[in-house]
């Protein structure tokens, strides 16, 4: 989980990669932190969010 430091105004930022609930791959870059653990925490707290979790069972499925 990379987190960077922007050298112009000592802040932090973290750019990643990930998968939406669709298979596209997508980038995102979220700038400002203050702290590089915090640019670590927002990231892995998006990455927990977006993650597809389906609801509906395959038998479920199977009788629509």
């Amino acid at each position: 989980m990379p987190a960077y430091q922007d050298k112009s105004n000592k802040t932090w930022y973290c750019k990643f990669y990930y998968f939406d609930a669709e298979g596209i791959s997508r980038q995102k870059l979220k700038r400002g932190f203050k702290l590089k653990r915090d640019a670590e925490a927002w990231e892995r707290q998006f990455l927990e969010s977006v993650q597809y979790q389906p609801t509906m069972t395959m038998e479920r499925f199977y009788e629509l």
